[in-house]
């Protein structure tokens, strides 16, 4: 009987050992999910900011496209290269070019730029 006891004993000391040690690791799995979702709430947050800067861009190119006369590019017609330059506004021709345009309305420079 006494054997009985003290083994009963150590199985209940063990098993409060083991609950503790995943206490602890119950513990140390929250910390690391608190961590991942604020890194989500940030990486969200950066993808929201380039999401709304891309809408902006292509807003600004289809600007380009759709109001030849008030934006500065050509709607590949050579008689509207014409008509704009007689009026002084500079024809660009150049898809790079108008995507330049394009990003500076939209992009806002950085302290090195």
């Amino acid at each position: 009987m006494e054997k009985s006891v003290e083994l009963l004993a150590s199985v209940v000391e063990k098993t409060a050992e083991a609950n503790e040690k995943m206490t602890q690791a119950n513990m140390k799995v929250v910390e690391a999910i608190k961590k991942l979702q604020s890194r989500s709430a940030e990486i969200n947050g950066k993808a929201a900011e380039v999401l709304d800067r891309v809408e902006n861009m292509i807003r600004n190119l289809q600007n380009f496209v759709q109001e030849p006369e008030g934006a500065l590019y050509d709607p590949r017609s050579k008689e509207m290269r014409e008509k704009l330059a007689s009026k002084g506004k500079k024809v660009v021709d150049d898809n790079e070019e108008v995507l330049a345009i394009a990003y500076r309305g939209v992009v806002k420079p950085t302290q090195g730029d």
